[in-house]
């Protein structure tokens, strides 16, 4: 049997954080998400700025997402080229009404090469990253239209005291569910029961669960020092 080298066989809890690329369709939602997430864990991590890079990328083509991941394979092999150091790789996409969606996750796969250090992950959302969003508060079985997601998210956060509403612009968007009684482990759990080894996704469902996975190890572990210190 061919054994994986580099960070891959490292157990988290004694893994350095690394350095991730965060690859994003457009300027908005996914983007300030990451943002806001990067400040998430710049409280409880002493990680700089650096170590989490988000790359904005615009796509006009019909092969929306396809063309995000191309995007994203050429720009890693330049910063490779330039003796950059990438340990994960993170596509952050939604399904929407493209219809290149299952072809993507097959091709971010795909990078995972047997000796490569660079680990790539896709963050999909099926259908838009609201479903996410939603699994902040509540576990949701079955499809709905994509349009009352913001309209559900609403609800929540009014049944919570929260006089002000979501919006996919908002540069706060974690500490916003968060603050008004969503809670990101709740999501990472449900989202990471729905996953499935198909490459196609069930609807609904967010790979987005593994990024946040990630962030909560570390600062679990950091947590856990910091106890056995006191």
């Amino acid at each position: 049997m061919i054994k994986l080298r580099g960070r891959k066989n490292i157990p988290l809890t004694l893994m350095a954080f690394g350095r991730h690329l965060v690859y994003a369709e457009g300027t908005k939602t996914e983007p300030l998400y990451v943002e806001d997430l990067k400040l998430f864990v710049s409280e409880q991590l002493n990680v700089s700025k650096e170590d989490i890079e988000i790359v904005p990328v615009k796509t006009n083509k019909s092969q929306h997402t396809v063309e995000l991941v191309q995007y994203a394979i050429k720009d890693v092999e330049k910063r490779l080229n330039n003796q950059e150091t990438i340990n994960y790789v993170w596509i952050f996409y939604d399904k929407d009404d493209y219809q290149d969606f299952d072809k993507a996750y097959k091709l971010i796969k795909k990078q995972n090469k047997v000796g490569s250090d660079i680990e790539w992950k896709a963050c999909w959302s099926n259908e838009c990253f609201e479903v996410w969003a939603y699994h902040y508060f509540e576990n949701l079985e079955s499809q709905i239209d994509r349009k009352l997601y913001i309209e559900k998210i609403n609800d929540f956060l009014k049944k919570n005291g929260c006089k002000e509403k979501y919006n996919k612009t908002r540069k706060d968007i974690h500490h916003f569910l968060t603050n008004n009684g969503g809670d990101i482990r709740l999501a990472t759990k449900y989202m990471k029961a729905k996953d499935t080894n198909s490459d196609s996704k069930p609807n609904p469902s967010s790979g987005i669960y593994q990024f946040a996975e990630y962030l909560l190890v570390y600062i679990d572990n950091e947590k856990a020092k910091t106890k056995r210190m006191n």
